[in-house]
């Protein structure tokens, strides 16, 4: 299978320039490039451009699907959703990374070492994982959590490090931050037992007059402002940051986090446990299923003994003519009945008359040593044969 590699940009807050399309196109010639994407398809070589630079310049998205187990998520979102202060507790090493970069803020998740999928071609992930990018937007924190659950799966983190701030809601992650969580390979038992201790999320319903009120009781120059920036297009994250502003000021904050934050080392200690009792669960759930599924065989079986007593004398007077044939098929429907009354006989309590049968039936046929391997292979050995099942 040779290498595959799969580039996606995506511009969401402004469409590109004549320009900026004019210079992407230098980039590469065999690009689907539009006012809103870049998406590039290599099965060999490489792209050389640094997709953090485009990003930084040009786009607010970007998903890379590599076929050897590499998934990146870069997005950007306007400088002033998150504090720098707010993004730090959460950044650990390479797997999340937040920089700075003219008026911006950019995310970068990245997993390297994901199992292999050769049939994802990563096609879809950005419709999908974009929509992290709004929740950002209302500067939600269950995405950037999640970023550093990645570094701590990845040993980025100190055993001895306390998580970061932990969000409501992480028990009952959206759509888009399963999807995260996917792409990445978080281990959903580290998310479970990190999410222990998080509190609901609960989102009241916007109520459009309280909204109304609000926004009426905004000091008119602000409401200018405003509007003349959704109308230039200058400040896309303008409604953003007003809803935020709403959030604060009339929602109220989110249920606060526990008093002591648990460190790396007692989440990873919690989620090994967690995989043990749920592999200890699944395992009593399977034995289980086994038992019952072997008590439905012993039950069918037992009938279909019971069955066989009115026909048992005709089973022993069709063996010898079916050995006579010395056909292979034969002799395996000849051992078949004999297991049969060979169990007949031990559920009756005449395992001794059985035992003496078998043993002239033994006899009998002692010169077809390929009969003998299959009574022996099936257990069909007499008391005083064993000697002769040894030899042969």
């Amino acid at each position: 299978m040779s290498e595959y590699q799969y580039y996606e940009f995506r511009a969401v807050d402004r469409p590109l320039t004549s320009q900026e399309l004019g210079r992407l196109r230098t980039l590469s010639t065999r690009a689907r490039i539009s006012s809103t994407s870049f998406v590039n398809v290599y099965n060999y070589g490489d792209f050389r451009v640094d997709p953090d630079r485009l990003v930084e310049k040009y786009f607010d998205a970007f998903v890379y699907v590599a076929n050897w187990g590499s998934h990146y998520l870069t997005l950007r979102l306007p400088k002033d959703v998150f504090a720098p202060s707010e993004l730090a507790p959460f950044c650990d090493g390479e797997s999340f990374r937040a920089w700075s970069k003219a008026g911006y803020t950019i995310l970068s998740f990245r997993a390297d070492e994901l199992e292999n999928d050769y049939g994802d071609s990563g096609e879809g992930w950005m419709d999908a994982l974009l929509p992290v990018r709004a929740e950002l937007l209302r500067a939600g924190s269950r995405a950037l959590y999640l970023g550093w659950l990645l570094a701590l799966q990845h040993g980025a983190v100190d055993d001895d490090q306390p998580e970061p701030p932990l969000p409501p809601g992480l028990s009952s992650l959206s759509s888009p931050l399963r999807s995260l969580s996917e792409f990445l390979g978080i281990d959903e038992d580290l998310i479970e037992s990190a999410a222990e201790l998080s509190p609901n999320l609960d989102v009241p319903a916007l109520s459009r007059e309280k909204l109304s009120n609000w926004i009426a009781a905004l000091p008119e120059p602000e409401k200018n402002v405003l509007l003349l920036e959704l109308a230039t297009g200058e400040k896309p994250n303008a409604i953003g940051q007003l809803m935020r502003r709403f959030d604060r000021e009339c929602v109220g904050p989110a249920a606060g986090e526990p008093r002591a934050r648990r460190t790396a080392g007692e989440l990873l200690a919690a989620a090994d446990r967690l995989t043990k009792e749920k592999a200890l669960r699944e395992e009593q759930r399977l034995q289980a299923e086994r038992q019952a599924e072997e008590q439905e065989k012993a039950a069918e079986r037992a009938k279909y003994l019971d069955s066989l007593v009115e026909r048992e004398a005709g089973v022993w007077e069709r063996l010898d003519p079916l050995i006579a044939t010395k056909r292979p098929d034969d002799y395996d429907r000849a051992v078949s009945s004999l297991v049969d009354l060979r169990d007949l006989a031990a559920r009756k309590g005449c395992t001794a008359v059985f035992q003496e049968r078998l043993r002239n039936l033994r006899a009998r046929h002692a010169a077809k040593s390929s009969l003998l391997g299959k009574l022996n292979q099936a257990g069909l050995v007499s008391t005083s044969s064993k000697a002769e099942s040894q030899t042969a």
